[in-house]
């Protein structure tokens, strides 16, 4: 995809674009089981979330999509729902970020 069509889509030109998300396998296998409980009240409401990225200290970075994306309680859903789940979960969670 080119730049331009990146630019249109709403994708920047460095954006992750791989379904696969980055970091460590074991972490994010345990970020996919707390995702996959929460997905279905994300999908009740006509979207979803993606995991893109763990990073080595520790934030999870997700991609909001369908009605989630650019919603205006997708930051309170972050902060409210999927952040406490992920620090309640696992120790090593620093936070929740979204791209």
């Amino acid at each position: 995809m080119n730049w331009m069509n990146k630019l249109f889509s709403g994708q920047t030109p460095n954006a992750h674009t791989s379904s696969e998300p980055i970091g460590d396998p074991e972490r994010i296998a345990q970020v996919e089981t707390v995702l996959d409980r929460l997905r279905p009240h994300f999908k009740a409401d006509g979207g979803d979330i993606r995991l893109v990225r763990v990073d080595e200290f520790g934030w999870v970075e997700v991609s909001m999509h369908g009605a989630c994306n650019g919603c205006s309680a997708s930051s309170m859903t972050l902060r409210g729902a999927i952040e406490p789940e992920l620090k309640q979960a696992f120790d090593w969670v620093e936070g929740v970020r979204s791209l």
